[in-house]
This record gives structure tokens, C-alpha cells and sequence, in this order.
């Protein structure tokens, strides 16, 4: 599948993909996998004031995890090449410590050395480029 039939296919789900991947058909919430979630977060080394870069974000499922750990002066890039998984996780997300941008990772442009950490949940699979991805996110960190 090349990238743009993959921007294409994020994109046509972008309003249903919370409710897809994570409704928990019991609260109605996006809590489907909050244990899992916070077993992760607890292995990651979050401190407050990281910035964090989430590659492939979606529609921002681990907003919430990691705005409660990088306190009020972190800052969280919430990055996917699909413009409507960034709407999406726009309309969810209006905390000021989010910066969104649309772009694929190849075309990003952070500063070096400017995340703490970058995740890349259930995102890497699909990057066309992967050593190449590897190096900019290199040097991101």
C-alpha cells in the first residue's frame, strides 16, 4: 500500500476511529484500554516539563496519558501525515501544551534535539521509510 492510499484510509475513518478502536461499549468513554495504557506509562520515564513528540497520533488516544505526567510546563507535539486525524484529535484536544501538525515524519520540522521521548504507538508498521524515519527521530530526541 503506498502512503498516500494510507493518508487516504486514516483519513475516511478519522471521525469513527476512537469509537472503532477504543469506546468501551460499558462507560461509553475511551477508556477501552486504560490498564494497558497505564501499565505503559508507568514504564516510560514521563517527568514533568518533557516535551513529547506522539508520531502517528491519531485522533490523540494518549493525549490524556501524557498530558497528566509532563505537568504545566510540557509540551506535547501530537503529529499524523492524515489532516483529518488531526482535526479529530483537535476537536477532543484543547489543551495549550498541544502543538498538532500535519506531516509525515520524512517532512517534519522540529528542532534537534527538542522531544524527551517520542512514541510511535501503532504508527511505525505503517512508515514507508523506516530507517529513514529512525534518523530524523534520532535526531528529534
Amino acid at each position: 500500500m503506498t502512503n498516500e492510499c494510507r493518508r487516504e484510509f486514516f483519513n475516511q475513518r478519522a471521525d469513527q476511529w476512537l469509537d472503532m478502536c477504543y469506546k468501551d461499549a460499558e462507560t461509553g468513554g475511551y477508556t477501552r484500554y486504560d490498564s494497558e495504557f497505564e501499565r505503559l506509562f508507568n514504564l516510560v520515564s514521563l517527568t514533568e516539563g518533557d516535551h513529547v513528540l506522539d508520531l502517528g497520533c491519531g485522533s490523540g488516544v494518549l493525549v490524556p496519558h501524557i498530558l497528566k505526567r509532563i505537568g504545566c510546563k510540557g509540551r506535547v507535539y501530537e503529529v499524523d501525515y492524515a489532516e483529518k486525524m488531526i482535526e479529530a484529535n483537535q476537536c477532543l484536544h484543547t489543551d495549550e501544551r498541544i502543538t498538532f501538525l500535519v506531516s509525515d515524519i520524512l517532512d517534519l520540522v522540529l528542532d534537534p534535539e527538542s522531544c524527551d521521548l517520542v512514541i510511535c504507538f501503532a504508527c511505525f508498521p505503517h512508515l514507508e521509510h523506516k530507517v529513514e524515519a529512525m534518523k530524523i527521530i534520532s535526531g528529534i530526541l
